[in-house]
């Protein structure tokens, strides 16, 4: 009998997740993982359906269902333009720059001005792009920022969380590498040009990359979000970069297939603005996380790759 009572009481106090980019790439996986977890998740959305279990919010309306979010014991903020949607003319970074940092202004304020709220925890998205082009320099989230538009657009996104921080609520930045997984992202476009023996190096190929695997990256959100300890920013990245030669090399013997081209940096900078995320280095170690004693299931590019191959 007690053991029932104990179902039903759990089942009746799950905590309550806010969560934005929930149809994303990254946040569909973390939904269901908070699901298994035993958390309760409320969308926010864009669309106003009147759904009690979804939180409305408009940025360029600066509007926000704050009854709702009183209601959450924590906040995970995804949204944002996806970076590869468009060429980075000066309209699209923009776009980019307002989908990140006016969403996160005004979700900070809504939860700074929320009274009697139950908001433990405010998670909020940023990337390892952050710390601009390092070359070898080992990064920590001790490290220093770097220049570049997504440097700084980094910057301005976390420094739009502020508010929050200043009331007292635990705030964490997540510092995203590349996130892997074969049916979508980065290795959706990489794997099929690969198994054409179409795989390149760019550039030279010693600028360094920063990776996770979905599976890595939705646990830590969970290790996070449970882990009272830990704020402030955090490098969501395996324990092991590689520079994009390396990288291209382990890919294609993991599909079986040669590596037979090099695109050269001029080639790249045509993209403008976009090359930053081609040719920039970032050797990003995700230090915070080792020493709170995070458990990865691929603590390399390799080990996830022997899913694939």
């Amino acid at each position: 009998m007690n053991i029932i009572i104990s179902l039903i009481e759990g089942k009746m106090n799950k905590k309550i997740i806010a969560l934005s980019g929930a149809n994303g790439f990254i946040g569909k996986n973390l939904n269901l993982l908070l699901i298994k977890n035993n958390y309760e998740v409320w969308p926010l959305v864009r669309v106003q359906k009147n759904n009690p279990k979804e939180i409305f919010y408009d940025y360029e309306k600066n509007l926000i269902e704050h009854e709702k979010l009183a209601q959450c014991y924590g906040v995970i903020h995804l949204a944002g333009e996806n970076l590869f949607n468009n060429f980075w003319s000066s309209d699209f970074k923009k776009k980019l720059r307002n989908s990140r940092i006016k969403s996160t202004l005004l979700i900070t304020k809504a939860l700074a001005d929320l009274p009697n709220s139950t908001l433990k925890c405010f998670i909020s998205a940023s990337a390892v792009g952050i710390y601009g082009d390092k070359g070898e320099e080992k990064l920590t989230e001790n490290s220093s920022m770097g220049n570049g538009f997504l440097a700084t657009l980094c910057a301005d996104w976390e420094n739009a969380t502020n508010e929050v921080k200043e009331c007292g609520i635990r705030t964490i930045n997540t510092r995203i590498g590349l996130v892997l997984h074969e049916d979508n992202g980065l290795l959706k476009k990489l794997i099929p040009l690969f198994k054409l023996n179409l795989g390149a190096v760019l550039g030279d190929g010693k600028q360094y990359m920063s990776f996770i695997s979905i599976d890595d990256l939705t646990k830590a959100f969970i290790f996070i979000l449970e882990n009272n300890s830990i704020d402030g920013p955090i490098n969501f990245v395996c324990k092991k970069p590689l520079q994009n030669q390396e990288f291209s090399e382990i890919l294609a013997k993991c599909l079986h297939k040669k590596l037979l081209l090099s695109i050269p940096k001029f080639a790249i900078k045509l993209f403008g603005g976009m090359s930053e995320m081609f040719l920039y280095s970032q050797r990003v170690y995700p230090q915070k996380l080792i020493d709170n004693g995070f458990i990865f299931d691929y603590d390399s590019p390799e080990s996830y790759f022997k899913k694939i191959s």
